[in-house]
């Protein structure tokens, strides 16, 4: 604990990075939106689309993370991308709620205009026999 409150007041931070190319702005607003709210340990209490930004905070007091904005640009037709920083020297969290937004995008959405994979029973059934 103690060596947690150092790292806290020496100013030393974790920030990560995310590009997801394939996806719209709006996707992956909403993925993180309903990513973070999945997660008992997160409480979203601000989710603004206009200016990408989402804040969130943990439940708990020692474990969880403080209050955090999480920035997603690209809403004006470029990549979509966001950002986390949080205090802490190879925090574990913004890892986490980078990966909670990828986790709800899924690999179905990342193109829509893709055509569905056929259904291949026919010629796996003529293999069998």
């Amino acid at each position: 604990m103690l060596g947690a409150s150092a790292a806290f007041l020496s100013g030393c931070i974790t920030s990560r990075t995310a590009s997801y190319p394939n996806q719209k702005y709006d996707a992956v607003f909403k993925s993180a939106v309903s990513g973070f709210c999945s997660n008992k340990k997160l409480l979203v209490y601000e989710a603004d689309k206009a200016k990408g930004v989402i804040r969130v905070q943990g439940r708990g007091v020692f474990s969880n993370p403080p209050d955090t904005p999480v920035v997603i640009t690209g809403a004006n037709g470029g990549t979509p991308t966001a950002s986390v920083t949080m205090p802490g020297m190879n925090n574990p969290w913004p890892d986490r709620l980078l990966g909670l937004i990828s986790g709800n995008l899924g690999v179905a959405k990342t193109d829509p205009g893709a055509e569905p994979e056929k259904d291949n029973t026919e010629t796996e059934q003529r293999k069998l026999k």
